[in-house]
């Protein structure tokens, strides 16, 4: 989410997916036939929204209207009982 709108470039999301590595392996198997067919439905995703798709800044903004603000200064989740912060693991 942005206060200022952005677009989304599918052709760098698309090399963004068939390069990402986990421990040196690739993330998705491109040589397997489901492999690419992932990689179209995962990049068709920003073309549709609401269950299946990228959610519009709009509906973003509507949902969480009330919800707290974390940013890295307050951690809202951590903070939100200080005695955690001394309790034994």
């Amino acid at each position: 989410m942005s206060d200022s709108p952005f677009s989304f470039d599918k052709a760098r999301f698309r090399q963004i997916l068939e390069g990402y590595r986990i421990e040196g392996v690739p993330a998705i198997d491109l040589t397997v036939p489901e492999g690419p067919k992932l990689v179209d439905q995962l990049v068709a995703m920003s073309d549709h929204e609401g269950e299946n798709g990228a959610e519009q800044r709009e509906s973003i903004l509507a949902r969480t209207q009330n919800a707290t603000v974390v940013t890295d200064d307050n951690m809202a989740t951590e903070f939100s009982d200080p005695a955690k912060l001394f309790a034994p693991p």
